[in-house]
C-alpha cells in the first residue's frame, strides 16, 4: 500500500513540474464534456503509466521478480471495468505496463499516443 502512495505522489509530482496538470487545467475550462472526458483519461492513463514507470523501477530492491509476481500489481486498477473519463480496463492495464516495463517517464505520452490508447 506503501508503494500505490508513493509512486501516486511521484507520478503527480512529475506531471506537475512537467506542466501537464496546469495545462490540462487550463484546457478543460473551454472543453466539452466529450473532450473533457478525453483529456481526464489521457491525463489519468499518464498517471497510471508514470507510477508503473517509478514501480518498475525499484521493483527488484523490493525483493520482487519482474519475471513473477507483477502482473497482480500492473491489473489493480482493470478490476474496476471501463469507467469513462479514466480509460478503460485494458488501456488503463496497457499504460501500467508500459511505465513498468520502461522504468522511465518517457513511455508515458497519452497526449501523443493513438486514440484507441486513451479511451
Amino acid at each position: 500500500m506503501w508503494l500505490d502512495a508513493l509512486s501516486a505522489g511521484w507520478a503527480l509530482h512529475v506531471q506537475n513540474v512537467a506542466g501537464v496538470t496546469g495545462a490540462v487545467a487550463k484546457a478543460v475550462k473551454k472543453a466539452s464534456k466529450r473532450d473533457l472526458l478525453a483529456m481526464r483519461a489521457k491525463h489519468t492513463l499518464q498517471t497510471l503509466c508514470l507510477t508503473g514507470a517509478f514501480t518498475g523501477s525499484v521493483w527488484d530492491s523490493l525483493g520482487h521478480s519482474k519475471r513473477s509476481g507483477h502482473e497482480s500489481y500492473i491489473n489493480r486498477d482493470a478490476r474496476y471495468g471501463d469507467v469513462p473519463g479514466f480509460g478503460t480496463a485494458a488501456n488503463r492495464a496497457y499504460w501500467t505496463r508500459r511505465g513498468f516495463e520502461a522504468e522511465s517517464p518517457s513511455a508515458c505520452n497519452t497526449f501523443t499516443a493513438p486514440a484507441a490508447r486513451v479511451k
